[in-house]
């Protein structure tokens, strides 16, 4: 047996897989219709402020499908494509969402 970098044959978890299917980011990946139907009523109702003040909510399915294109592609959220909200947003939302168990409901 040939031992290279510590693993057997040089590879951790043998060949890779041949990546097929859309690019990354085209928006082959998102939610569809029904998926949406299913999943927008586990997020949580937007509270406006009392005041009127504050920053525009952002479209909730574009950054779910942000937020899921990160999770599928293992990308740092700099590398959010244009096509969804900016990566900032994203980001915030996945880090409520992660606190208050959002996530967890939609993802199992």
């Amino acid at each position: 047996m040939v031992w290279s970098r510590g693993y057997p044959g040089g590879a951790c978890f043998g060949e890779a897989p041949e990546i097929t299917g859309p690019p990354p980011g085209d928006g082959a990946l998102d939610l569809t219709d029904s998926q949406w139907e299913f999943v927008a009523p586990l997020l949580p109702a937007y509270r406006r402020r009392k005041d009127g003040r504050g920053r525009p909510r952002q479209d909730l399915r574009e950054v779910l499908n942000g937020t899921l294109w990160i999770l599928r592609t293992g990308a740092q959220w700099a590398d959010l494509p244009d096509r969804y909200p900016p990566y900032q947003t994203c980001h915030r939302y996945f880090q409520e969402w992660s606190r208050n168990g959002t996530l967890k409901r939609i993802l199992h």
